[in-house]
């Protein structure tokens, strides 16, 4: 999503890794920005620490739910594979993650 963009808002969430900017959960916590999309090469360790840091977000009361990554649906995003393998479930709306214990 062109339009979509970072903002200084209470509740959004950074996710940095070795101190760059790798991912942006906006304070609804459904929609996600990635800054990797523009590099010529994914990187798979990237992929992984932003997935890791999204599922550690959920906790007993509260679900990770991402409607959106870079203005698409979850299951068009490279991410897709990592959700998944992180415990994210595909639903008719956005993948949704619960933390069991």
């Amino acid at each position: 999503d062109e339009t979509a963009r970072p903002a200084r808002a209470a509740g959004a969430r950074v996710i940095l890794y070795e101190g760059e900017l790798i991912g942006y959960l906006t304070r609804t916590g459904d929609h996600l920005l990635t800054f990797q999309s523009d590099a010529p090469h994914r990187s798979p360790e990237l992929d992984e620490h932003l997935v890791t840091a999204l599922a550690s977000l959920a906790n007993e009361t509260t679900a990770v739910y991402l409607t959106k990554i870079d203005g698409h649906s979850p299951d068009q995003s490279p991410l897709a594979s990592h959700l998944r393998a992180h415990g994210f479930i595909p639903t008719s709306r956005g993948w949704l993650h619960r933390r069991t214990t």
